[in-house]
């Protein structure tokens, strides 16, 4: 595929889902004009992404030294648990989780601003899930690093990433042991995941509510203030209404004093 075109497939899956398939149509069509039916055909398949998707995508082509941080740590723990299964120790395995924690963390929050710039609500927990999710999958953070985060045809994923086997690790007597190893301190990691995405999730919820209440206040200020103006404009209406009468009132009291004179 042109990398014209992969540029194309690359700005889909930073647009707008609502608009996905109407430009994902027009991508077809344009391929198929060109007599590049294999390219449309691939594209014609793919899917409207998700909006965490998208907002992921977007933060990484942007740039934002998050995802650089992320991806470098997600490979990184893969590494240090491929050679604990392997009987290699390269590393400290918790150690690696906890910074893979931190770097999405740190990505799950530039991923949520830019959430609610696309005006969806904020969602942290659906974030660091999918986040979650991408860090156990090499072929997942490769996508995510191309900001194409969501591209599920196995056609046109070795476009993005590097899908080349890695060398099988060295054959050990205990690997199995050591590969369980890994998977538990993976699970534990994961849970803990897990936990402070429920804490995030919950802080956010609770945000929220604040702010709820907050603009309820508000409101309930600004009517208390309309109903206060409107009541002293009415009072203000009441008093030159009344002004008005006393001056009438003065008027006929002075005639009628005057025809009162004449008459003595």
């Amino acid at each position: 595929m042109r990398p014209e075109v992969l540029d194309q497939v690359r700005a889909l899956y930073g647009a707008s889902p609502d608009g996905f398939v109407a430009a994902r149509n027009l991508l077809v069509k344009e391929l198929k004009r060109s007599d590049e039916r294999e390219d449309a055909a691939i594209v014609a398949a793919l899917r409207r992404p998700g909006w965490v998707d998208v907002a992921l995508d977007r933060v990484a082509v942007s740039g934002s030294p998050e995802v650089g941080a992320f991806v470098d740590a997600a490979e990184a723990a893969r590494r240090i648990q491929d050679d604990a299964a392997a009987g290699r120790r390269s590393g400290s395995l918790p150690d690696a989780l906890r910074t893979v924690r931190a770097a999405m963390s740190g990505l799950a929050s530039v991923a949520d601003r830019e959430l609610v710039g696309l005006g969806r609500a904020s969602d942290l927990a659906a974030i660091t899930a999918r986040l979650g999710q991408v860090a156990g999958d090499p072929e997942l953070v490769g996508l995510l690093a191309a900001g194409v985060l969501g591209v599920d045809q196995p056609d046109l994923v070795p476009a993005f990433v590097d899908t080349s086997v890695r060398p099988a690790p060295a054959e050990q007597d205990d690997t199995a042991e050591q590969h369980d190893r890994a998977e538990r301190e993976a699970a534990r990691a994961l849970r803990a995941a897990e936990r402070e995405a429920d804490v995030a999730a919950t802080a956010a919820r609770r945000a929220a509510e604040r702010r709820e209440r907050a603009a309820a206040a508000v409101d309930a200020a600004a009517e208390t203030v309309r109903a206060a103006n409107e009541a002293l404009d009415r009072a203000r209406a009441e008093l030159a209404d009344h002004a008005a009468q006393a001056d009438e009132a003065e008027r006929l009291a002075a005639e009628a004093a005057a025809r009162l004179a004449d008459l003595t």
